[in-house]
């Protein structure tokens, strides 16, 4: 099978998301023109070609589709590609998502993902942090440590321009994780998935 340039970037997307459903994939790279049958086809001969692997969770589960090695924190990885795609399918056209990096570290600080969204039109920037909360650990509020350093900082990081990002939370525990961040420094957004995908801009207003 010849290998087009969206091949390639649907390749380059799932290494990098690690975990993926034929539904995210298809909002990413197959939705403006030939929707679900052509994003089936498409992965169906990328697995038959060896390019990505596919394994089914559940019995009424479709495909996951990976690259590297499975991990039983699928689940984690699928939620933060849930919110990439929220965040591509509903920008303006005038909106750019600028910056997606998973896993971004600073300092003892680790996010699920850092986020950058340019305005074209105003030539503003709206930077968030990610965190996908499966409720398998307790949540706690760690980013008000690194707000306190910054706030005395002489040198501060590019995402730190207007001061200290929102934190996007998404989560089914949203009363929960609301009474542990009351308080706090940070500004929360609390939000579960279902509204994220509906309004996730909405969700950090």
């Amino acid at each position: 099978m010849r290998t087009t340039h969206r091949d390639k970037d649907v390749l380059a997307e799932i290494g990098e998301g690690r975990f993926w459903l034929r539904e995210q994939l298809q909002e990413l790279f197959f939705k403006a023109t030939q929707g679900p049958q052509k994003a089936q086809e498409r992965l169906r001969k990328l697995h038959k070609d060896k390019l990505v692997k596919r394994k089914r969770v559940g019995s009424q589960g479709g495909y996951i589709y990976y690259i590297d090695k499975w991990s039983e924190k699928y689940n984690h990885w699928l939620l933060i590609n849930w919110v990439k795609v929220a965040f591509v399918s509903q920008a303006k056209s005038w909106h750019k998502v600028s910056v997606f990096n998973r896993e971004y570290v600073y300092g003892d600080l680790r996010t699920d993902a850092l986020i950058a969204i340019d305005n074209m039109t105003t030539k503003k920037r709206m930077v968030c942090f990610l965190e996908a909360d499966n409720a398998t650990h307790p949540f706690v509020d760690k980013y008000a440590k690194v707000f306190d350093k910054l706030e005395v900082s002489l040198e501060t990081p590019w995402w730190y321009a207007n001061g200290f990002p929102k934190v996007l939370v998404v989560t089914n525990r949203v009363e929960k994780v609301k009474e542990i961040v009351e308080g706090s420094p940070v500004r929360y957004c609390v939000a579960t998935l279902d509204e994220i995908r509906k309004d996730v801009f909405g969700c950090l207003r």
